[in-house]
């Protein structure tokens, strides 16, 4: 790490500070030449670094770094300094993109990744011109600031980071990428007491802070209070949002990095901060990306963009980008061919194109323009998966939504099933593995004693329940009948049990439930977290479309006439599988004993 530093150091005074890097280069070749001690030439070269900073208004102390590194001679200080000759803008960025990914050690210090870091810039400052301010309340390496000096000519930066080694990389790329002397300051937007005296008003805001934080005390405030609402201590998401949005001078605008859970949490404190961020129009789009993006942790991410302005826009862009990029050594990558119609997308709807459809993205990538009315339908869920059309095997009329038609229970949990006593023969535990073909096999492998059944009685199933799974393999599903009545069902299951027969026919429902655009939706649904599940408030947001019951049930009825030929077929093959293993095992058993004495024969 303190190597990677060093030649950070020497690529930055290489491309800021000529005169400074032919001194060291002049220092160098006569130290090669004297044989000088290497310990003293590089506390030379780190005085001269820690000046260079200074005057670029970069936090010093490079010297006490480099004396950690232990030269054997001269030669090698001078082979680090040949090999920065000729590099770049683009090398400084290698070079700290690997120092990042070795550095890191926590979700507080993930790098965020080029593509992101585009992708926002691109949004944000598109036809930017003339002098503006950009900030990012949580550094890291000063990605977002640099890329904002990129983007536009003459950004002001300003920004706050934890750690001075931070501070100080941070102010170095955003040089190299040819803004001023940038504003960075070390603490905490969310520390009680710290940074309290310093209100930030900018005209843009990118940011990617930690995910999921917890206090035990209090967050801090913005200047002013909380716009929307006083965020859980148990979570840091909606506070960060918050402060950045109090950050945002008016008209201005924001990008900000979120775990995808921010955008439907069911927290009570959180749901309320989300919905008043939408109907106050502060979310103007929200683009999910796909798993694999960091370097250390599959896990998907989005970026919200937020605006502060009076008019409210009556609909919010939700972009599903889940499935662009391309894998490399193990880690997905943003793509010009991929971000371009992002960012296309984007400046149509925000130029109030008069009516914005549903737009393809390439990849299994949509937008959707999803109404206020839509997303207040939807629990103010900002998941755009929550709103791609179902694909057209079947009308959505008269959808209604699966929980005002059924009571949804999902399965018990591992605590639970650890504490029951298993035996031989009792009551079975119905697993995933057992949904086969819209039916419920008889293959148990767990019992319990009808004590414990009882005791677990909301568990039990009833004739013509229907069983989902929720985790792992999301799409099978099988219906119950008199056979399974009692059963239990494990974690990894969900029950469906219709409230009224009158209005809805099991039997449809299933068949509703088998399309392959029923299991796309569940699928995008439950993304978004390293093992794929679906949750019942989530899955009760499925609309269900409500033809005549006579019509369900004709629907029904030939769908379970198909199901019933499938799984005689299937039990067909099974017996004839069986018979096979037999007569196999029967002509092997009956081979003439000479066979055996010839092989032994042979191995002799």
């Amino acid at each position: 790490m303190d190597y990677l530093q060093l030649l950070l150091c020497l690529v930055f005074v290489r491309i800021g500070a000529p005169e400074q890097w032919a001194r060291i280069t002049d220092l160098v070749a006569g130290a090669v030449g004297d044989q000088s001690d290497p310990a003293k030439l590089l506390d030379t070269i780190g005085t001269i670094v820690d000046a260079v900073l200074r005057e670029h208004g970069v936090l010093p102390g490079m010297r006490p770094v480099f004396a950690r590194l232990q030269p054997v001679a001269a030669e090698d200080v001078s082979q680090v300094l040949r090999a920065c000759h000729g590099l770049d803008h683009d090398s400084f960025q290698a070079i700290l993109d690997r120092f990042a990914e070795w550095g890191q050690r926590d979700s507080s210090e993930f790098f965020t990744p080029p593509g992101i870091v585009r992708l926002a810039t691109e949004i944000l400052f598109g036809g930017v011109t003339g002098p503006v301010r950009c900030h990012d309340p949580y550094l890291r390496f000063g990605e977002f600031l640099s890329g904002a000096a990129s983007a536009a000519a003459g950004v002001e930066t300003s920004g706050f980071g934890r750690h001075p080694e931070q501070l100080r990389l941070a102010a170095m790329n955003i040089a190299v990428h040819g803004a001023g002397v940038a504003d960075l300051l070390p603490g905490d937007a969310l520390a009680p007491g710290d940074l309290s005296d310093r209100p930030v008003r900018a005209d843009f805001v990118m940011t990617n802070p930690p995910f999921n934080q917890k206090t035990s005390g209090e967050w801090s405030a913005p200047d002013g209070g909380w716009p929307f609402g006083a965020p859980p201590k148990k979570n840091g998401n909606f506070a960060w949002l918050q402060h950045v949005f109090a950050s945002l001078s008016d008209g201005g605008r924001a990008g900000v990095v979120m775990p995808n859970q921010a955008g439907v949490s069911e927290d009570k404190a959180e749901l309320a901060i989300r919905a008043a961020m939408v109907e106050q129009g502060v979310v103007e789009c929200v683009v999910a990306l796909p798993p694999g993006l960091f370097a250390t942790t599959p896990v998907p991410v989005s970026i919200w963009f937020l605006v502060r302005r009076e008019e409210i826009r009556d609909s919010v862009l939700l972009i599903d980008a889940r499935a662009a990029g391309q894998k490399k050594a193990g880690q997905r990558h943003l793509r010009e061919q991929d971000l371009q119609p992002i960012v296309d997308c984007y400046r149509e709807w925000s130029s109030g194109a008069a009516e914005f459809r549903p737009k393809a993205l390439g990849r299994d990538g949509i937008a959707v323009a999803a109404s206020l009315a839509e997303i207040r339908r939807l629990t103010y869920s900002l998941n755009p998966a929550d709103y791609r059309p179902i694909p057209g095997e079947i009308a959505a009329v008269n959808a209604v939504p699966l929980s005002a038609l059924c009571e949804i229970q999902p399965g018990p949990s591992n605590d639970t099933i650890k504490k029951l006593k298993f035996v031989d023969d009792g009551v079975p535990i119905i697993a995933p593995v057992q949904l086969r073909h819209r039916r419920i096999t008889d293959e148990h492998t767990k019992w319990v004693p009808p004590g414990d059944a009882a005791r677990l009685g909301k568990f039990q199933l009833r004739d013509r329940d229907i069983l989902c799974a929720r985790t792992g393999t999301l799409g099978p599903c099988a219906i119950a009948d008199h056979s399974t009545e009692g059963m239990l069902f494990a974690t990894g299951l969900i029950r469906l049990r219709v409230r009224d027969l009158d209005v809805l026919d099991p039997r449809y429902l299933i068949a509703f439930l088998s399309l392959p655009s029923t299991a796309t939706w569940i699928e995008n649904k439950a993304a978004g977290t390293t093992i794929p599940s679906i949750s019942s408030a989530n899955l009760g947001k499925l609309l269900v479309p409500l033809p005549s019951l006579d019509e369900q049930r004709r629907i029904g009825a030939e769908v379970a006439t198909a199901d019933a030929g499938i799984a005689a077929l299937h039990k067909q093959i099974q017996t004839v599988e069986e018979e096979r293993t037999n007569a196999t095992i029967a002509l092997f058993a009956n081979l003439p004993s000479s066979l055996e004495g010839g092989s032994e024969a042979a191995n002799g």
